[in-house]
Order: structure tokens, then C-alpha cells, then sequence
């Protein structure tokens, strides 16, 4: 009994280890119209590239992801850009990323 106990202990954990290596949140912001009331919600991922982070946060505000691309001429927001777009959609293009999170919304 305590056999089967232990390897259910295990098992258990391997399975979270997994799921946490695997499955991300991203926060994500975007405005009602006519309101205008910014709206913020968690949606679930499967990452693309293992990691142990969880929380995710889109380093391109929602009102920046109608403009041009070049908003992003900060060097650390570009690679915390270049690390999210990495996890998230399995690519480091900076450009094709940002297509990849215009079409998610």
C-alpha cells in the first residue's frame, strides 16, 4: 500500500512538472468600445519552448498592437519582446511575432 502511494506521489509530480514546463498564462489588456473600459484577462498557452515561468505578461500594450512595430526601440522591452514571442509562438523574428499577436486578439 504505502508502494502504491509513494509512485502515486510521484506520478503526480512528474505530471505537474510537465504541465508547469509546458503550459503558460499570458495577461492580456484590450478596450471595449464605446466605453472605452479596459478589460484584462488571463488566457491559457501551450508554450512552445519549455520553461518553469508561468505568468506571462504581452510586453506590446493593447494599444500599441495597431501601430507600427518600430514603438519598440527600448533595447531590454525588444528582448523581453524577443523572449515572449520565444515561449509563446516558438519563433525569435520580431516582425513575424508581432503578426502572430495581431491575429491572436
Amino acid at each position: 500500500m504505502k508502494k502504491c502511494i509513494l509512485r502515486l506521489t510521484v506520478l503526480v509530480l512528474l505530471w505537474t512538472v510537465f504541465l508547469w514546463a509546458f503550459i503558460g498564462v499570458v495577461r492580456t489588456e484590450t478596450q471595449t468600445f464605446p466605453s472605452g473600459q479596459l478589460n484584462i484577462d488571463w488566457k491559457f498557452f501551450i508554450k512552445h519552448n519549455p520553461s518553469f515561468r508561468l505568468k506571462f505578461e504581452n510586453p506590446i500594450p493593447y494599444y500599441w498592437q495597431d501601430r507600427s512595430f518600430g514603438l519598440l526601440e527600448d533595447l531590454s522591452k525588444k528582448v523581453e519582446f524577443i523572449d515572449f514571442c520565444s515561449i509563446r509562438f516558438g519563433v525569435t523574428d520580431t516582425v513575424r511575432c508581432y503578426e502572430l499577436l495581431s491575429r491572436k486578439r
